[in-house]
């Protein structure tokens, strides 16, 4: 009997104990998914939100029910603020759901999520070079047809955000982050302030970051496929996953910004150096094909498409170099992502609440012309940095860069 009633009593203070931390991670609330109560110096600042980022990422957005939905990849978490004043009043509220690392088949499932729980009347799609270097055909279940079977549960997420040996630890550190300044908290709407980075840039300046991006963009361009169609010439997986997004928008007459990610020119530079910028043209070329034949069939449908991917006074500010390392960089942490000051510039151009001449809107009657001011505007860069230029053509090497640049 004494053995029963001691194995009663163990499982009953596990089980306590189970139900305990259970409570304090519901109350704490690492990842931002519940939002029963928020305490200011206790658990407002969601700093470990990101280890569950599409998660925390959807939760806020179905609470929020926005006007507007941001989909994207990192370059939309950190670029695009739901709270700028340059949204205009009918768009809002805005909700940010780009997640790092997201590629077209993520923005499949998150565009699926927004139009079946949140309906919104909007919706901006940021387009990434990178994530069309592919020859794969569509995989399995990943159309947008398919994608009918996740309707924001968070049920199958408790034993991971609640019951876990995790989630309490990651509760006592959102405890001790509210006295940290620096500590990156993904905001009610999803946005990302980069509060990690403004840290960095304080303590070390921004040429670490700037010269790590443009040595990771280089790695992307000698590991990836410098293709985006099928061998055979059908469009790849994330053409395909474009147009499903873009084909069910239209059916629902939901207005679409289409926006190609405004790259500084360090990467437009490393594009050309390394004779990817042929592709770069062909590739804006189909996704252009890829939107029209979509409006076409639609003339109402209210959408647009727009490339901030040029060269432009915003996108070739000084960045920091090896013989200038103390530089600041107004509208760019690095390369790859831009911050929240020229996403603003961007809303505003898109929306037409303040029109700044910063990108350009595609057509197919405008962008022969577009192209070729591109290539004297990049001309003209090039003279006029080349420093810049050496730096880049030095990072490249492995692209066979400078043998290349040695032949013209």
């Amino acid at each position: 009997m004494r053995a029963r009633r001691y194995l009663i009593w163990m499982l009953a203070t596990a089980l306590l104990l189970i139900l305990s931390a259970g409570a304090f991670n519901l109350v704490i609330d690492p990842y931002g998914v519940f939002n029963l109560v928020a305490i200011e110096g206790v658990n407002a600042k969601k700093a470990y939100a990101y280890t569950h980022k599409r998660l925390a990422k959807e939760r806020r957005a179905l609470r929020l029910q926005p006007n507007t939905v941001l989909l994207g990849n990192s370059r939309i978490d950190v670029g695009f603020n739901p709270q700028s004043p340059a949204w205009p009043a009918e768009m809002q509220p805005v909700a940010n759901i780009g997640i790092p690392g997201e590629g077209m088949d993520g923005i499949v499932r998150a565009y699926s999520l927004a139009v079946r729980k949140m309906q919104p009347n909007a919706i901006v799609v940021g387009l990434d070079f990178f994530d069309f270097l592919s020859a794969s055909p569509t995989a399995p279940g990943e159309r947008l047809s398919r994608q009918d079977s996740y309707d924001g549960d968070l049920l199958p997420h408790l034993p991971e955000t609640v019951f876990s040996t995790t989630a309490t630890i990651d509760s006592l550190l959102t405890i001790k982050a509210q006295r940290e300044r620096d500590s990156t908290a993904m905001t009610a709407a999803g946005f990302n302030p980069m509060q990690n980075y403004k840290a960095i840039v304080r303590r070390e300046g921004q040429w670490p970051m700037v010269l790590e991006k443009d040595k990771l963009h280089v790695r992307y361009l000698e590991t990836r496929p410098a293709a985006f169609l099928q061998p055979n010439g059908v469009p790849a997986a994330p053409l395909v996953y474009l147009r499903d997004i873009l084909e069910d928008a239209a059916r629902r007459d939901l207005r679409v910004e289409v926006v190609l990610y405004p790259f500084h020119a360090h990467f437009l530079e490393t594009l050309h150096l390394s004779d990817r910028w042929a592709l770069f043209e062909a590739w804006k070329r189909e996704v252009l094909s890829v939107w029209l034949s979509v409006k076409n069939s639609a003339p109402g449908w209210p959408s647009t498409l727009w490339d901030f991917s040029v060269y432009d006074p915003l996108t070739t500010e000084a960045a920091p170099l090896p013989d200038h390392k103390d530089r600041r960089m107004d509208w760019y942490w690095e390369a790859g992502h831009f911050k929240a000051e020229l996403g603003d510039k961007m809303i505003a151009q898109m929306t037409g609440t303040a029109p700044n001449g910063f990108g350009v809107r595609l057509t197919a009657a405008s962008l022969d012309a577009h192209l070729r001011r591109q290539q004297v505007a990049r001309n003209s860069y090039e003279s006029a940095n080349p420093e810049a230029v050496s730096y880049l053509r030095d990072l490249c090497r492995p692209l066979g860069c400078a043998e290349r640049t040695a032949q013209r």
